[in-house]
This record gives structure tokens, C-alpha cells and sequence, in this order.
């Protein structure tokens, strides 16, 4: 969240968020899952301000100077006797920077307080006959990154509003199939920059838990971006 974002904006995902506790603890007496990550230390210089070195290149191996966390929420909302089963999901995750005794919650990478919503959709399962065990999902997504861990690269992360359906049996593995939708950012062609997004459109396949040998698995995946080019 950036400082000049707009006021409505700032309000939605807590609005979103208050409507979703709501209905987590509505009656239920299912506990939540919860799922949490943090990370967080103390950093010295003797050079003014701390001074990362090499975060995004080098990770956590680098000197990152902020903290980082997750927190994932996730509840079953309906289940009957025949297995159907509707969820939800939530995931909220941002960036302490760890220099003031009081971070201010709208500063942006500035003052170092970043906080977003990389996940919120619904998911059902049990609703497709010939395919029981696949889920059904849509809303916005993180979906199913790979990270080489250390060092915080992402060589596949696709990522956006979209849909899909997860976990159907093929033979030995599994088959998921989903379409994203990311914009991103149009590339000036001048020497004035150009404040403007195009339309992409992702399509993900993915075959998965295929057995190769022991106890080890193959996850094939394949990825197409359909771009709606701007002139600019």
C-alpha cells in the first residue's frame, strides 16, 4: 500500500477483512487454521541510518534491515455428508522496517510499513462427478510459487485474480488447470515515463506428485502469458 493510494482503496481489504472475521466466527465450532511466518533481528551501523546490503539480490543471506511476516487464515464454511466441502482463504503478508519505535501503518516503502493481500478466494470441493477429489477455487491467488529457498528468487510465480481447479486424478500424478489475470506495467517508449498498465492474461497447467523413483516426485509445469498491448 502505497502513500498515494486513495482513500476508498485503503478502506476496501479492511472492510473485506472485518466481513470475512465475521463469517469465520459466525456459529462455527470449527477452529481456524492458521498458518504464521515472521522474521526479525537487530542491525547496527555506525554509518547513519542501517544499511541493507543486498536484499534482493542476495536474500537473507544479504543485509535486509525490516521484517518480514505472514498470516494465513483459512476455514471451512459448509461440508455435508456426501463430501462436498466450501472454504476460504486468506493471506495478508508485509514488511516492519525495524528502525522506529513506531512504524505509521500508510508510509508505504518510505517509512518502511507495507501491508497486502496476496490471497483471498474461495474454494469448493467434491463437486465435479467424474472428479471428487479436485478442488474448485477463485478469487485472488498466490498461486502455488516455487522459491529457491535463501535467497527469495521465484522462478515460477504466478500470481492475480483468476480461477481454477486443483488436484485432479490423472494417472499416477495430479493435473491443475487455471487462468490469472496480472496487469503490469507498460514500458515507455520515450523519455517521459508512461503511468499506464496492460492486460495479461495467465493460462497454468500443471501436472504434479508424479513418481520418478523412492519417495522423490516430478512436477511438470507450463505457463502462457496472453498480453493486451498498449500503444504506448
Amino acid at each position: 500500500m502505497t502513500k498515494n493510494t486513495t482513500h476508498s482503496y485503503q478502506r476496501t481489504p479492511l472492510a473485506l477483512a472485518i466481513a470475512l472475521a465475521a463469517t469465520l466466527g459466525a456459529g462455527s465450532a470449527q477452529a481456524v487454521d492458521f498458518h504464521g511466518y515472521f522474521r526479525t533481528g537487530i542491525s547496527s551501523s555506525t554509518n547513519g541510518d542501517q544499511q541493507a546490503w543486498l536484499p534482493g539480490k542476495l536474500g537473507r543471506f544479504g543485509n535486509e534491515t525490516e521484517g518480514w511476516y505472514d498470516i494465513a487464515l483459512a476455514q471451512d464454511v459448509y461440508k455435508n455428508e456426501q463430501g462436498q466441502v466450501f472454504g476460504v482463504y486468506v493471506n495478508f503478508d508485509g514488511d516492519v522496517a525495524l528502525k522506529r519505535d513506531w512504524e505509521p501503518f500508510d508510509s508505504g516503502y518510505k517509512n518502511g510499513n507495507v501491508l497486502q493481500f496476496s490471497d483471498m478466494y474461495a474454494t469448493a470441493k467434491g463437486f465435479i462427478p467424474s472428479a471428487p477429489e479436485a478442488t474448485i477455487w477463485a478469487g485472488k491467488r498466490g498461486y502455488e510459487k516455487r522459491e529457491t529457498q535463501m535467497l527469495d528468487y521465484k522462478p515460477i510465480g504466478v500470481a492475480g485474480n483468476g480461477a481454477g481447479v486443483q488436484g485432479i486424478k490423472a494417472g499416477p500424478g495430479e493435473l491443475s488447470v487455471a487462468v490469472l489475470r496480472k496487469d503490469a506495467d507498460a514500458v515507455a517508449t520515450g523519455s517521459t515515463a508512461v503511468n499506464e498498465l496492460f492486460n495479461v492474461n495467465y493460462f497454468d497447467v500443471r501436472y504434479a506428485k508424479l513418481p520418478i523413483f523412492s519417495d522423490a516426485t516430478v512436477e511438470l509445469i507450463a505457463d502462457y502469458a496472453m498480453v493486451n498491448k498498449t500503444d504506448s
